[in-house]
């Protein structure tokens, strides 16, 4: 909800800020969300825990890498596309850049 780092926070407000955002992407989607990005990547045990208990089933950490192979899905990689064209993108999904 605010994009504080979650491991600055103590515990009873970072679970808000993890419900509360949860709630508010599925209101207004309409659709559930099982998917997490860590604001600025940083995460513990703690946070991930909290994520397992909320039933989401990945999160987005920080490192400009693809996931290849066996990885933690709550530690996820990220292709930060902010200011890409989306054909460069569609590449960088696809694996191709």
């Amino acid at each position: 909800m605010t994009h504080t780092a979650l491991t600055a926070l103590a515990p009873a407000e970072a679970e808000e800020e993890i419900v509360r955002s949860k709630r508010q992407v599925e209101e207004w989607t309409g659709a559930p969300v099982g998917f997490f990005s860590y604001p600025d990547g940083r995460y513990d045990e703690r946070i991930r825990a909290m994520l397992v208990k909320h039933e989401f089933s990945a999160a987005c950490a920080t490192g400009r890498a693809l996931n290849w192979g066996a990885v933690d899905r709550f530690a996820l990689k990220r292709i930060p596309c902010e200011s890409e064209r989306l054909s460069r993108f569609a590449f960088r999904v696809a694996g191709r850049v």
